[in-house]
């Protein structure tokens, strides 16, 4: 998960993608922040790497996450910061990361919307997206249109008053 989106700088979260689909995520991210980040907890965020094979990486336990098990079980889960005190360890875990970075092959981001029922919370995926993690292709329309997509299912309203008043700008 993006650190701007509550993703921690730990070895785990971290992969490897090519320049556009680094720019294929930020259309998504900063299309649903507005939205689920003013609604904290009516929204879950879930984004899921699938990667490609590398005998290359400098892994222990002959996986890229058996570094991030060893790190999980010294409670490198917990929010933590590279500028605390004694965060030695933290900040040599995120160097590593540079030379363990997975490659990914497909990213797929879900956005659940809860609502409550006389049973309890229940979650309703909304929106589900899969992508290159190696595409070489990504323009600025495709941008746009990927960004108010997302902004659109998040809030319809919003999106077309803001539309509204583009259309109303131009046509005066």
């Amino acid at each position: 998960m993006g650190h701007g989106d509550g993703g921690d700088e730990r070895i785990g979260n971290f992969v490897s993608g090519s320049f556009h689909c680094n720019t294929e995520q930020l259309a998504i991210e900063s299309g649903q922040r507005s939205t689920t980040q003013k609604n904290a907890g009516k929204y879950t965020l879930k984004s899921t790497a699938y990667l490609l094979d590398d005998d290359s990486m400098n892994v222990s336990n002959g996986t890229y996450l058996g570094n991030d098990k060893k790190y999980a079980d010294s409670n490198g889960y917990k929010k933590r910061s590279v500028n605390e005190p004694n965060a030695t360890k933290l900040r040599t875990e995120i160097a590593a990361t540079g030379q363990n970075a997975p490659i990914a092959k497909f990213i797929r981001y879900k956005i659940y919307k809860g609502k409550m029922t006389a049973q309890g919370a229940v979650q309703t995926k909304i929106f589900d997206y899969v992508f290159e993690g190696q595409s070489e292709f990504f323009d600025r329309n495709q941008y746009i249109i990927l960004n108010y997509t997302i902004r659109y299912i998040l809030n319809p309203d919003e999106v077309l008053e803001e539309l509204a008043q583009k259309w109303i700008e131009q046509n005066s």
